[in-house]
């Protein structure tokens, strides 16, 4: 994902898998170009290989994003960045 600092504030609705494999900066609140479902599952909204729906919040960036291991992903430490995101699940794919 990659967002821009006119995208702050705007949210999507994503179907995400989640995916141990990626690259993801920061904890909580991710930098923009961050993969989405790895930081899904460092965050804890899903699991390795499950899928979701999921809000996508862009928010404003940081001047720093603290690295942290968690559910078995690492994040990594970065300085300022631009543009952030943020992650809440929203439930389960709907069935056809």
């Amino acid at each position: 994902m990659s967002a821009h600092s006119k995208d702050v504030g705007r949210q999507w609705i994503a179907r995400v898998t989640g995916d141990k494999a990626g690259t993801v900066w920061g904890t909580h609140e991710y930098t923009a170009d961050s993969r989405v479902a790895t930081a899904a599952v460092h965050t804890g909204v899903v699991a390795a290989g499950e899928t979701a729906l999921l809000l996508i919040l862009i928010t404003p960036g940081r001047q720093s994003y603290k690295g942290t291991q968690r559910n078995e992903v690492a994040s990594n430490d970065y300085n300022a960045y631009g543009t952030s995101y943020q992650l809440l699940r929203i439930g389960p794919v709907p069935q056809r």
